[in-house]
């Protein structure tokens, strides 16, 4: 993605509220929210329609929750490479 916005360490930040003691995964879903906030792209094209299936992630659980962020990066590869799986 473009204006500086860097994907993994967004993930990277979410991650740290899943993987501690506690998992906190609407926490994870938030912290990704803000992050892709910051980034002007992002901001008006992904974030209404990405954070609508992180929500719902969130709500499903930690697990779920990995699985998005994953998919992120994954889509985020495939745009940078030119092919979205």
């Amino acid at each position: 993605m473009d204006d500086g916005f860097d994907l993994l360490t967004c993930r990277a930040r979410a991650l740290e509220y899943l993987d501690g003691d506690s998992p906190n995964p609407i926490m994870a879903v938030s912290s990704m929210f803000s992050d892709m906030m910051k980034g002007e792209a992002t901001r008006k094209l992904l974030v209404p329609s990405v954070m609508a299936v992180g929500q719902k992630a969130a709500n499903q659980g930690e697990a779920a929750v990995r699985r998005w962020l994953d998919a992120l990066v994954e889509a985020d590869r495939g745009l940078n490479a030119g092919t979205v799986h």
